[in-house]
């Protein structure tokens, strides 16, 4: 209760000087400063491992993957993968990196992400900015191993044609695939253009039986 109030008092209202994204770029630079630190790999080790203690209840086995608790770092949150180690200090059971696209894009104009304050919710239209699954793939491999399961979610570059978009996920899937406990395929975002025509059953079926690694 106390660091809620510290949250609610403090930390909220400082980041609400800032429009949306800014406050998440704040947010996230000073998880990503935690996660650098010389020695946060062990601190977040054993917080996983009491994660797992904790979590003999509300974990759950699934694919072959342990999570120690059911509530993760969702897509979207941390696209690069900028803070990995901090996430683990904070009581998350997985984290699931990306949406990361095989070249990398800015994503829509400014502003694209809002607020509601009444809800305690927000909406976005970014459009997949991020910086690029090869760029991921490099602080994933300087990075190693990671406590708690990691996903990587996927998605099509807004500059590769629909009709081109099989090659372009085995692009970032070949370079992300090692390092992932599981691969997410993004088909859903309605900021690329096209790209909700891939929910069909027979697209889908095409794009999963030409994923050789």
């Amino acid at each position: 209760m106390a660091d809620r109030g510290i949250y609610r008092s403090l930390v909220r209202p400082a980041l609400f000087r800032f429009e949306a994204e800014r406050a998440h770029g704040v947010a996230l630079g000073g998880l990503a400063v935690v996660s650098r630190a010389l020695g946060v790999a062990p601190v977040a080790e054993r917080a996983a491992r009491r994660l797992a203690r904790v979590g003999t209840t509300s974990g759950v086995d699934l694919m072959g993957l342990h999570f120690p608790t059911r509530v993760g770092v969702a897509g979207g949150l941390d696209k690069d993968g900028r803070a990995l180690r901090a996430w683990p200090l904070l009581g998350f059971g997985f984290i699931e990196v990306g949406t990361v696209t095989a070249h990398p894009q800015p994503g829509n104009p400014r502003p694209r992400l809002f607020r509601l304050r009444h809800d305690e919710a927000v909406i976005n239209r970014m459009g997949f900015n991020n910086r690029g699954s090869a760029a991921l793939a490099a602080r994933l491999e300087a990075l190693g191993p990671l406590p708690v399961p990691l996903g990587v979610s996927i998605g099509k570059s807004k500059v590769t044609p629909v009709e081109d978009a099989v090659g372009d996920y085995l692009t970032s899937l070949r370079r992300l695939h090692r390092f992932a406990d599981y691969v997410a395929v993004n088909v859903s975002s309605p900021n690329t253009p096209g790209l909700r025509s891939l929910q069909d059953a027979d697209a889908l079926r095409d794009q999963i039986g030409r994923a050789h690694v």
